[in-house]
């Protein structure tokens, strides 16, 4: 349940002043980016919780010359006074490095508690004043090193640079000076990637002589943020969005309005009932006189006595802290000159953090349901109160890592938790973050990392057979949908291409998802469809095509009967006298790396010889000897090598013919490779010629 009406805690001695002016630049408070939160395992407490909201941060104040004409007032302290009073009184690790080209003040970073630890980094940045040149890149990189050493380890950081220019050295005649600065900045800016430090900075313009770019430079390259600031009067409007920034919260305006008549205005504001560590209430007024009272949720008011002690009062602002406040509605009479303009805004410091626990994590099939549930934590206890969850906005931010594209989800309440089942719908990898929104408080948990594995395209079929009888009222082109037989997990669309094909381009194509086949041009024989998803996964499938010409098989009826009956006698007396090799023939066998073995030399004396049964090559040589045999020709003087296949030789090199004459003595290479990486040389030496 959630803390019952709380008395606001006092201040640990008295109240300091601080310098500090009217806000004039409300506009740049949208373009700031806030941290992550980062919270540890489920359970009743949450790890890490008492470091919620605090950090390791320091201030790199440019005290040189030009500094006493741009900013006269030295409004920058009480920019920094601001920063210090709204941040929480515990926990946070502050220190301070003043300089012009050399390093004027050095304040080491410690835990500031109380406002006495934050009176004296107070005063100790505003006894730092010189008159010296600009040496930036010394100061950010001593910043850097005393934020290694002497940082909280657990705590995140930041710096926060402020100068009125670039780095300016004019007595370096020799440039050596400039170069050591450079390679300071150099440095520094390398430390501070390597450890997560963001450098904010703000260029102060007043004189609009000053060069932005190195300030820039130094932002961007460590992830921070760079202000110019026209007026050394707005420093505290950039100092309050450089804490809002740092420390994830914004900016609540109460009021801008003046006084009404009878001098006293009356204001109303609520307080979220989880979450708020400290309020602040930043009143900004000319008439220091002006004074106030505060009333919380119970009717209880705070004496004068209570409210200076929650008090930083200064000539023309007042920050009152209310720590652990009650939740539900608060009332702030401001009392004063009737017709004096009063602006009043409000800064949470959170103690909330938030928890997610995913289902799955790693790599996950496509389809997967990624089941979320995220709790908050107030002081590190889980909150459960349903009406929370029900009451404030949950939603998930879904990046695309690939694209950066980025999708919000919004999770269901579900008792003392929200949830959501997260259905990625394509591959890729994602990085998961789930934020709450509680007023001005956004709280957000670490990122969880899921990649949707890719796969490759399936068949749902292969080979594909194609097996048609072809007539002459047959359609000339057999259309197949390739999608009908090939699919995949993520993409609805495929691209498909033939690979490997035994028809000509014109016989066999493909339009887009349709294999197209001329199917009365082509008899019998093979390709390869290759399908491939949008990320190169790919596939390949066999496709066999056999067709049978009707009237084809009606003529070759019709002849089998006149073979029968007239020509079969004849062949009965031409067997008798049917022709035979004479000769030798002599075969060796190569592949790429040279000849197999020693030549093979047989005689023949055979009207047919197999190939198979007079050599084994003990490697492939690309020939297929069993279905491969020499016939004898006409005459003596040549012979045939039949295949069923057929076969490229040195005379007939991009064409294959499955009947091929070997004259006498004529050494002919045969392969079915039309690169001629392997196969047979054979030479024919006949008994005698008779031409």
């Amino acid at each position: 349940m959630y803390k019952e009406a709380k008395k606001v805690k006092k201040w640990e001695n008295e109240s300091s002043s601080m310098k500090n002016m009217r806000k004039i630049i409300a506009g740049i408070l949208g373009c700031l980016i806030g941290f992550c939160f980062w919270v540890g395992n489920t359970g009743t407490v949450a790890a890490g919780y008492d470091r919620a909201n605090r950090m390791n941060v320091i201030f790199v104040l440019d005290e040189s010359g030009s500094m006493s004409g741009t900013d006269s007032h030295q409004l920058r302290y009480e920019a920094v006074d601001l920063f210090l009073g709204i941040a929480t009184d515990t926990g946070n690790y502050m220190g301070a490095v003043a300089f012009d080209d050399t390093i004027v003040q050095k304040e080491d970073i410690r835990e500031i508690t109380g406002k006495v630890s934050k009176n004296l980094l107070s005063d100790s940045i505003r006894g730092a004043q010189s008159y010296g040149d600009t040496d930036i890149g010394k100061a950010i990189e001593l910043a850097t090193q005393m934020l290694e050493q002497n940082g909280d380890n657990g705590l995140s950081s930041a710096i926060i640079l402020l100068s009125d220019g670039n780095t300016d050295l004019p007595e370096d005649t020799m440039g050596e000076a400039m170069a050591a600065s450079a390679a300071r900045k150099e440095n520094a800016i390398a430390s501070a990637r390597k450890n997560g430090i963001k450098i904010h900075t703000i260029c102060l313009n007043a004189n609009g002589q000053a060069k932005k770019e190195e300030l820039q430079e130094i932002s961007d390259a460590t992830g921070g943020t760079c202000v110019e600031v026209k007026s050394a009067e707005d420093l505290k409007d950039v100092f309050s969005q450089f804490y809002g920034m740092i420390y994830s919260t914004d900016t609540i305006k109460l009021a801008d309005t003046v006084i009404p008549e009878g001098g006293e205005l009356e204001i109303i504001f609520d307080i979220p009932m989880i979450g708020v560590e400290e309020a602040n209430i930043i009143i900004n007024t000319l008439n220091a006189n002006t004074s106030y009272n505060l009333s919380n949720p119970s009717g209880y008011g705070y004496t004068q006595a209570e409210m200076q002690n929650m008090e930083i009062k200064a000539r023309t602002f007042t920050v009152i802290k209310i720590q652990e406040p009650e939740a539900g509605r608060w009332k702030l009479l401001v009392r004063g000159v009737a017709g004096d303009q009063v602006t009043i805004d409000m800064v949470y410091n959170s103690d909330l953090t938030l928890e997610m626990e995913s289902n799955v994590s790693g790599s996950i099939p496509l389809g997967s349901d990624v089941e979320l549930t995220v709790r908050l934590f107030d002081s590190g206890i889980a909150v459960t109160d349903e009406t929370v969850y029900k009451n404030y906005s949950f939603y998930l931010m879904a990046k695309d890592i690939k694209t950066g594209s980025i999708e919000e989800k919004e999770m269901e309440p579900d008792g003392d938790c929200a949830r959501y089942i997260l259905q990625p719908g394509k591959y890729g990898d994602l990085e998961i973050q789930a934020c709450c929104s509680i007023d001005s408080m956004l709280v957000k948990s670490e990122k969880v990392f899921l990649s949707v594995e890719n796969t490759a395209p399936v068949a749902i079929k292969t080979p594909i057979i194609v097996n048609r009888m072809v007539t002459p009222f047959s359609e000339d082109i057999f259309t197949i949908d390739l999608r009908k037989y090939i699919t995949d997990a993520e993409d609805t669309e495929l691209s498909y291409r033939i690979s490997y094909s035994e028809f000509d381009d014109d016989i066999a194509f493909i339009d887009y998802f349709q294999l197209n086949i001329r199917i009365k041009e082509c008899e019998k024989g093979g390709l390869t469809v290759t399908a491939m998803d949008s990320e190169g996964e790919s596939i390949e499938v066999d496709v066999q095509i056999k067709t049978q010409n009707l009237f084809s098989i009606i003529m070759s009826v019709l002849m089998i009967i006149i073979l029968i009956a007239v020509i079969v006698p004849a062949l009965l007396n031409l067997k008798k006298s049917s022709r035979m090799i004479r000769g030798r023939i002599q075969i060796s066998g190569y592949t790429e790396e040279g000849f197999v073995g020693a030549p093979e030399t047989f005689d023949g004396n055979k009207g047919k010889m197999l190939l198979s049964r007079y050599i084994n090559f003990k490697e492939n040589v690309g020939i297929n000897l069993a279905q491969t045999y020499f016939v004898a020709g006409e005459k003596v003087s040549y012979i045939y090598l039949v295949s069923r296949v057929g076969y490229y030789t040195d005379f007939t090199p991009t064409d294959r013919s499955k009947k091929i004459r070997i004259d006498a003595d004529m050494e002919i290479n045969i392969s079915s490779d039309i690169d001629f990486g392997k196969g047979i040389k054979v030479v024919y030496i006949p008994n005698e010629i008779n031409y």
